[in-house]
């Protein structure tokens, strides 16, 4: 019983790292070391769909080291898969 309470300590301190380190790999901070950006519009929210955006708004870029203020010059947004440009679903029954 003595070395089990004496390894008690050991045990808790390995699992605190790991678990530490699994929400370290969560941390928004850590997105940006891979590479990814966070953009924002004037107001602080998040642009999470480039149709949100008009054509010359100014937007901000934060990157892992630093931060840009960038200019739209096109917006080019994505169709959501499994809908058409019209927002209608394309699995209807007879649809090609």
């Amino acid at each position: 019983m003595t070395a089990a309470i004496a390894k008690a300590p050991r045990r808790d301190r390995v699992r605190l790292a790991r678990l530490a380190g699994s929400l370290d790999a969560l941390s928004p901070l850590a997105v940006l070391n891979r590479g990814y950006s966070v953009l924002t519009r004037a107001d602080g929210r998040a642009l999470l769909d480039a149709g949100d955006t008009t054509v010359g708004e100014t937007l901000a870029v934060r990157l892992h080291h630093g931060r840009l203020r960038v200019a739209v010059t096109d917006c080019l947004p994505e169709p959501i898969p499994g809908e058409t440009p019209d927002g209608e679903s394309d699995d209807k029954p007879g649809a090609p």
